[in-house]
């Protein structure tokens, strides 16, 4: 049986945090938060979610994940 996706999750945190921080969170942080264990898990639903055009991401440089277009939802 396959789990359901945690990518809405990891959505909602990343608007959220930008929103209070104005900055995006650290993989761990995101890991935490979506109740996941393991960062590789964390980088693999965050690259699905740039892949999809939802964040954004800055090469080379720490917290530069960033929503795109906050009005929609990720399903």
């Amino acid at each position: 049986m396959k789990r359901p996706s945690k990518e809405p999750n990891v959505h909602q945190f990343v608007l959220g945090y930008w929103a209070s921080h104005g900055y995006g969170p650290s993989y761990r942080e995101i890991a935490q938060a979506t109740e996941m264990k393991s960062l590789n898990a964390v980088k693999l639903h965050l690259n699905s979610l740039i892949r999809k055009g939802v964040l954004a991401r800055q090469a080379g440089m720490a917290r530069t994940i960033r929503p795109v277009r906050q009005q929609e939802s990720v399903t």
